[in-house]
């Protein structure tokens, strides 16, 4: 059985919505984190990262895989793959192409990159990618998003049943739809968006999740996999 003190979560993205949530919980439970962020945060943990840069991500990866090997060796790593931009919106031939690079590094490449390095360590491992709806839908306007987020969760889906292990695990994680900055951005955006309207309508009739009540929903599912009680018992509406 799996205590409070022999986890680690590793997460991306977490200066704003689910990944704030996410990093705050774990936090307020004393459990150690590494935080990967485009901008520093107060935590002695934190590596300043540009994930629409693979060149940076490449240079991290041995700080932080020789800080699991000296210090959190006998630990479960939980690395949730959070970070995610959403645009360009719009069909092609209309991206600027730094933005389309950009896109699919920060959505593709960065964490397969991490994905694949966690995955050398000796460690027992879960590893959550947040998905999307997207990546099952054909909104107009989001094929670069829908896409990348599509491309992630089959390999997310093949990695679990290539997983002959009860020592890691595969998690491709749909929020639904929650009130964050990205939200914010669709209900913005350009005449390209298609269902722009229904995403405003989402807003209006209050029907977009807290992401507070989709971090509670990620840790109590660790708490099944890692086999411990780890967390307690959790209100399904805290606000962090």
């Amino acid at each position: 059985m799996t205590k409070l003190k022999e986890i680690i979560f590793i997460i991306t993205g977490t200066t704003r919505g689910l990944g704030f949530s996410i990093a705050s919980l774990v936090k307020r439970h004393g459990i150690s984190l590494i935080e990967i962020n485009r901008d520093n945060v107060k935590n002695s943990l934190s590596f300043v990262c540009d994930l629409s840069s693979p060149r940076e991500v490449i240079r991290v990866l041995p700080s932080i895989t020789s800080l699991i090997n000296d210090k959190y060796k006998s630990y479960t790593v939980v690395f949730v793959s959070n970070a995610a931009v959403i645009t360009p919106i719009g069909p092609l031939g209309t991206y600027e192409n730094e933005s389309l690079v950009n896109s699919v590094n920060t959505n593709i490449i960065s964490p397969l990159l991490l994905i694949n390095s966690i995955m050398s360590l000796p460690n027992r491992k879960i590893i959550y990618d947040i998905s999307s709806g997207a990546a099952e839908s054909s909104n107009e306007g989001l094929g670069i998003y829908s896409g990348s987020k599509s491309a992630m969760k089959k390999i997310i889906e093949i990695s679990q049943k290539e997983a002959h292990s009860e020592s890691v695990y595969f998690r491709s994680f749909d929020p639904g739809v929650m009130d964050t900055g990205m939200q914010k951005i669709m209900r913005s955006s350009s005449k390209y968006l298609k269902r722009k309207s229904y995403f405003v309508g989402l807003k209006n009739q209050g029907m977009l999740k807290d992401p507070s009540e989709v971090a509670n929903a990620i840790l109590n599912e660790v708490n099944e996999l890692v086999g411990a009680n780890i967390f307690g018992k959790v209100s399904k509406y805290e606000k962090y």
